[in-house]
C-alpha cells in the first residue's frame, strides 16, 4: 500500500469595509450569482486595461503613467488643503472657546477659505447660543428653597419656645454657633 497525501488548499474571499460581512448559511443563489459576476466584472477590467497597456507604446504607457501620477497628486493635494483648512477652522474655533470633534470641525470646513470663515462663524454663533439657551432652561424653574438659615440670629433661636424647634434651628444654623 503506498501512502497518499492529499494536500486540500482554501483560499479566502477577503471581506472589504464596505461590504457587510454574510454568513454562509444566508447566502442565496442569487447573492452568490451577484458576487460571481461583480468578480468577473472586476477581472474583466484588470485584463482590458492589462491589455491596452501592452497595445500601447512606450510613450503612449509613460503617458498614461503620468497622468495617473497626476490625479494621485491632486487629490493628496485636496487632502492637505482639507486638512490645514480643519486645522484653521478649529484654531477660529478655541479662539471663541469652542473645542469639537474633528467630525465636526470636518463638517464644518468647504472647500475654500471664504466659505470656510463664514461657515465657522455661523457655527459658533449658533452653538453659543445653543448653549445659553440650555444654560437658561436649566436655570428656569423655582429657586431651591432655603431654610431659615442666613435669616435667623441666636437670640432668634434662643426665644424659640419649643424645644425641638429650637434645637432643630441650631442644627439649621451650626454656622451661628461655631
Amino acid at each position: 500500500m503506498a501512502d497518499s497525501t492529499e494536500q486540500v488548499t482554501t483560499t479566502e474571499t477577503p471581506v472589504t469595509p464596505t461590504e457587510p460581512a454574510t454568513e454562509p448559511s444566508t447566502l442565496t443563489a442569487e447573492a452568490v450569482s451577484q458576487m460571481i459576476a461583480e468578480a468577473f466584472q472586476g477581472f474583466e477590467q484588470r485584463q482590458s486595461e492589462a491589455k491596452k497597456l501592452s497595445e500601447m507604446t512606450d510613450q503612449q504607457r509613460a503617458e498614461t503613467e503620468r497622468d495617473s501620477y497626476k490625479q494621485q497628486l491632486h487629490a493628496l493635494q485636496k487632502q492637505v488643503e482639507a486638512a490645514q483648512m480643519q486645522k484653521t477652522a478649529r484654531e477660529m474655533l478655541s479662539e471663541k472657546g469652542i473645542h469639537l470633534p474633528d467630525s465636526l470641525v470636518a463638517a464644518v470646513v468647504a472647500e475654500d477659505a471664504k466659505t470656510t470663515k463664514t461657515q465657522v462663524e455661523a457655527f459658533a454663533t449658533l452653538f453659543t447660543e445653543a448653549v445659553e439657551n440650555a444654560v437658561k432652561e436649566r436655570l428656569k424653574g423655582e429657586p431651591p428653597k432655603t431654610g431659615t438659615s442666613g435669616r435667623m440670629t441666636k437670640e432668634q433661636i434662643f426665644a424659640i419656645p419649643d424645644e425641638g424647634k429650637r434645637l432643630q434651628a441650631i442644627r439649621d444654623n451650626m454656622n451661628l454657633f461655631e
